[in-house]
């Protein structure tokens, strides 16, 4: 999943944070709740440096 998927989503599901941690899905803070996201896999350390560093 590349930064734009990931944006995209969170605005269209009105989160306020986007959470990435290596060996966890990605997840997003919605209405002071945290949930990851439905289906996705969880984040190599690789697949996280590339999304932060993607900023």
């Amino acid at each position: 999943m590349n930064l734009e998927k990931l944006l995209k989503l969170m605005m269209d599901l009105d989160a306020s944070d986007i959470h990435l941690t290596a060996g966890l899905p990605p997840t997003f803070r919605i209405e002071r709740e945290t949930e990851p996201i439905s289906g996705a896999e969880a984040l190599t350390k690789e697949e996280t440096k590339e999304l932060a560093f993607s900023l």
